[in-house]
């Protein structure tokens, strides 16, 4: 089955104006000078005290204190007002549910609630694309994120920015001598334990299960004494048999440098958590990423930023039985051995080995994203500048799941192994051109900015199927 999906917008034009008035007080005690926060809304960078819309600005730095395997938006939980952030799930690199000041709709599926993603300029989207493009990005690369929450403040954007708007500022290169970092985490995660029950133990499990059957229960059977002592000899702890205490590494590296005409940034950085499930590796990261700004002329300046991540995980058989370790854990018996005596791994009572198939049964993601964008500015007159902007991410996800030759499941299902194979490719470009005056006369400031832009989404989806297959591929 081959999938294909082009869409292609053009001849947008938006005019937005902005007056202010204000009042000069003059304080004699003030002494010390200030230095003005810039808010980044996308098209524009202004001063905070020249922002009336609700926008919060996040630092990046307080964004980079995270475990390795926490994206981008998860880690905005708690740090914006108004932003209600919840993890999609708990696996290691797993994505979020975004609102902003609440529902922009009534739809209740994943991603209707979406904002609009912005990076250094280059609108991304607001589907869950545009959330992976944005989570791609190193937490270590973010200089700040704008999160514009009212309909003045996204009003710019259109309709795409109706759910609210995510705009992040990557690092920029400094003038003189170059900076070189170099960081390294090393951790741990385990699950928590269980506060509110304790799981039952052999003896007690079996004791539950005589008086079920002295009351008629069905599905229990009779305990005789010589079973009793061969299963309390079994007694074991299946959480500890499914899970374990993952290991959690982050290695980055960044040079920063430049001079009054050019700066430039350059980072390289590896992630990996192996997850808490035993027999898969959970999610493993590589990413890079460049900056480059020139000013040659007073009037003229440009600049390239790039980006790379490459990424690969292993998931679990995501069901709401026993092929999901978390819900096996919790319904495999205590006295039901992990191996039988032969040393081939033991069905149990719910007729499904989970460990056997976390190892025979693999489901692998690769992804591979670039995003990218180059701009230039010229300066026309004093106040009036004209900026066009390039911008794209291109994404390519390959999913291989497999079910081996000669598995538990694969014997229950009489498939002789399988393989199935599905391969996508996401491109997107976005080309804007923005003319911008502003003026200040007295107390008072003017804001005109012209909007012409183009944008292409291209989605192609390739699955295959293949069914006794001789070797592992």
């Amino acid at each position: 089955m081959k999938v294909k999906l082009r869409i292609a917008t053009a001849g947008v034009l938006f005019f937005t104006g902005q007056f202010i008035s204000a009042q000069q007080k003059n304080n004699d005690s003030l002494k010390e000078a200030k230095i003005d926060e810039v808010v980044v809304t996308g098209y524009q960078k202004k001063s905070k005290d020249e922002v009336t819309s609700a926008i919060t600005v996040v630092s990046g730095k307080s964004l980079s204190n995270f475990s390795s395997s926490t994206l981008g938006t998860n880690a905005l939980q708690g740090k914006a007002v108004g932003v209600d952030i919840s993890s999609l799930n708990g696996k290691p690199g797993s994505g979020s549910v975004i609102n902003i000041r609440g529902l922009g709709n009534i739809t209740t599926s994943v991603g209707a609630s979406n904002p609009l993603f912005v990076i250094d300029g280059f609108i991304v989207g607001n589907d869950q694309r545009a959330q992976d493009v944005f989570n791609a990005i190193n937490p270590n690369d973010y200089e700040s994120i704008s999160v514009l929450k009212d309909a003045a403040a996204a009003a710019i954007y259109g309709s795409q920015g109706a759910n609210g708007v995510i705009v992040l500022s990557t690092k920029s290169g400094k003038s003189g001598k170059p900076i070189i970092t170099l960081s390294s985490r090393i951790g741990f995660s385990e699950k928590i334990k269980d506060i509110n029950f304790r799981m039952m133990n052999s003896a007690e499990k079996i004791d539950y299960e005589k008086k079920m059957y002295d009351l008629g229960i069905g599905g229990y059977t009779k305990w005789t004494d010589s079973n009793v002592s061969a299963a309390l000899a079994l007694d074991h702890n299946w959480q500890k048999d499914i899970l374990r205490r993952s290991a959690i590494e982050s290695y980055q590296i960044g040079i920063r440098g430049g001079n009054e005409k050019s700066k430039y940034t350059f980072s390289l950085g590896y992630d990996s958590d192996n997850g808490i499930v035993q027999n898969i590796h959970a999610y493993k990261r590589y990413t890079g990423r460049m900056k480059y700004e020139a000013t040659p002329t007073d009037r003229l300046s440009f600049g390239v930023s790039t980006g790379v991540n490459y990424s690969m995980s292993q998931e679990i058989r995501d069901r709401n039985n026993e092929q999901n370790p978390f819900r096996a854990m919790y319904s495999y018996n205590p006295y039901e051995p992990v191996y039988n005596a032969d040393g081939s791994y033991n069905s149990t009572k719910k007729a499904f080995p989970i460990l056997e198939a976390l190892k025979n049964n693999p489901e692998n993601i690769n992804s591979l994203i670039f995003d990218g964008n180059i701009f230039a500015q010229y300066k026309i007159l004093d106040g009036l500048n004209f900026k066009t902007q390039l911008g794209g991410y291109y994404n390519n996800i390959r999913r291989t799941s497999k079910i081996l030759r000669g598995s538990y499941l694969d014997n229950v299902l009489g498939l002789g192994g399988r393989v199935l194979e599905q391969n996508q490719n996401r491109f997107r470009y976005t080309n804007s051109n923005i003319l911008n005056y502003t003026k200040s006369f007295g107390n008072h400031s003017i804001d005109l900015l012209g909007l012409v832009e183009y944008t292409e989404f291209r989605n192609d989806l390739l699955v295959v199927q293949d069914k006794t297959f001789q070797f592992l591929l």
